[in-house]
């Protein structure tokens, strides 16, 4: 079997591009948070952390994603995941000044 790791600009490992995996160090993740890598993978949450975030159960979450009226959400199989910008972007159109302006459902 061929070493992958032998072909120029090609990393196998989870670390990043251009650096190899170091398990005494952890995996260094700050090459997603980059300009030109946030252009190209959007940041997921799972559900738990977006419960978290709303100071909210995964159950209630589950019932906004069956009522429609919750963030968007990616789903894979029976796997749910959430883009943080649209969990932000829903925040934004349920934010109000007052409890009697009109509704406006996310």
């Amino acid at each position: 079997m061929k070493d992958i790791r032998r072909y120029e600009g090609f990393s196998a490992s989870p670390a990043g591009p251009s650096e190899e995996f170091n398990p005494d160090r952890g995996l260094d993740q700050s090459w997603l948070r980059s300009p030109v890598m946030s252009d190209q993978l959007p940041l997921l949450a799972t559900p738990a952390e977006v419960a978290e975030y709303f100071h909210n159960t995964t159950a209630a979450l589950a019932q906004d994603r069956y009522k429609g009226t919750g963030p968007k959400f990616i789903k894979r199989g029976s796997r749910v995941l959430y883009r943080w910008s649209d969990v932000l972007e829903w925040l934004d159109r349920n934010t109000f000044q007052r409890t009697d302006e009109p509704g406006r459902q996310g």
